[in-house]
């Protein structure tokens, strides 16, 4: 009966390229979902789930729960919920159930299209690519496993389970399938990719990526997403790969190292400013997307965030003027991000003092006359916030400039510059 309801949870192979656009498709995840309810429920309350399993029954179970417990269009709230449910009675799962689910599960579904950089056998970068440089385009011939749609999830639910002295045990395992979909050329799968990579940082011994040189692998592979713009997941993507590679920098090199220091220099000036912004400044979306993960990079970088204040201060300036109405989201993360800036750059950022206390009275303004009020609101209370943050960087603002326009223009920025008048 349990293979049964089991078999009934197998993901079907046309889900792997979902067109949302497409009502059949909806559809059918729809019925699916549904359907998985009860095969899930089932399998929830099955008397084995609470008896003695082999390790293969437990890798199977595990196998064809995992992927309902990701953010999937087949996934409904109660699938995710049920499944987490299922994959909870096998925390800690241990070395011997993750091996089984990597070995028979896993393995097989990326058998025909191994990656070109890496060894099987031992999961090490190889010195040379199989079949040579040109050779890394087979790695998109015969993709049988795009043919599964859950196994990143799966492959996603292994890392998050591994504890640091597993990893050696695991390690040729795990990293085969992980650089398969880190190197894809569709955005979603890029994005299981840094999402495992991300995981895997948080435990994988340092010495051991170094040892294996998928340190390498990786600052390549996850520097390459920063370059894969103008798609419609290209903001999702960015969003998960610039913290995965910042994760990558810090688990891999030393503190304060120039080593460090040179990579965060080009993930903020050579990818971010120096490639996104320009190439990619007219996808609000994208923009968007560093902007709210700009906060994680410059707390990286520390002090040094300094270099690139000419370029980060009008950036996120503009952001607080131009086109507010269609760009609230936007002024709510720049905001948000020029705060951080500020405080981490406090030593240099009063000479921009005068421009920030400008563009905050515009965007203060452009508030007073938007009709979205609750928008508004939101906004008015990050400008207050950070004018606190910038009057406390240059005092000087709360006696000469500040009681000036509010001398001027009492009504209008009464509840902006309240706080700050000194009596």
């Amino acid at each position: 009966m349990l293979d049964d309801h089991l078999d009934a949870l197998q993901v079907p192979a046309p889900f792997a390229s979902y067109d949302a656009d497409s009502s059949d498709v909806i559809a059918a995840t729809a019925r699916f979902s549904i359907a998985a309810d009860t095969h899930l429920n089932a399998v929830r309350h099955a008397d084995a789930l609470g008896g003695t399993l082999s390790v293969a029954d437990q890798a199977r179970i595990v196998a064809t729960v995992a992927p309902f417990d990701a953010d999937e269009p087949w996934v409904s709230e109660s699938n995710h919920a049920t499944a987490k449910e299922i994959l909870d009675v096998f925390a800690p799962p241990g070395v011997a159930l993750i091996q089984e689910i990597l070995l028979n599960h896993v393995r097989p579904a990326f058998a025909k299209t191994p990656h070109p950089a890496v060894n099987l056998a031992t999961g090490r970068k190889l010195a040379r690519p199989i079949g040579g440089v040109g050779a890394t385009h087979d790695l998109y011939d015969e993709q049988t496993w795009k043919k599964h749609p859950g196994i990143p999830a799966i492959v996603h639910w292994c890392t998050t389970n591994i504890e640091t002295t597993e990893y050696e045990q695991l390690w040729h395992l795990i990293v085969p399938p992980l650089m398969t979909l880190l190197d894809d050329y569709e955005t979603r799968y890029k994005i299981w990719g840094v999402r495992i990579a991300t995981a895997m940082l948080q435990r994988a011994p340092a010495a051991l990526l170094h040892r294996s040189g998928i340190d390498s692998l990786l600052d390549k592979s996850i520097v390459s997403t920063f370059y894969h713009l103008h798609n419609p997941e290209t903001a999702d993507l960015l969003r998960i790969s610039i913290p995965g590679y910042i994760a990558l920098v810090e688990r891999c090199t030393e503190l304060d190292s120039m080593d460090r220091l040179n990579k965060l220099f080009d993930l903020m000036g050579n990818n971010i400013i120096g490639s996104i912004w320009i190439y990619a400044s007219r996808d609000a979306d994208t923009i968007l997307a560093t902007t709210d993960v700009l906060p994680d990079v410059v707390q990286a970088l520390g002090i040094s965030t300094c270099r690139y204040l000419k370029a980060l201060i009008p950036q996120l300036l503009y952001s607080l003027t131009a086109e507010y109405a269609f760009s609230a989201r936007q002024a709510l993360s720049s905001l948000t991000a020029l705060e951080c800036v500020l405080r981490v750059c406090r030593p240099r950022v009063k000479a921009w003092a005068e421009v920030i206390l400008t563009s905050i009275c515009r965007c203060w303004v452009s508030c007073i006359e938007d009709t979205h009020r609750e928008k508004s609101e939101d906004i008015q209370t990050h400008l207050v916030s950070l004018l606190g943050v910038l009057v406390d960087i240059d005092p000087v603002l709360r006696q000469n400039e500040i009681p000036q326009i509010y001398t001027a223009q009492r009504d209008l920025f009464h509840g902006l510059f309240e706080s700050f008048i000194v009596t």
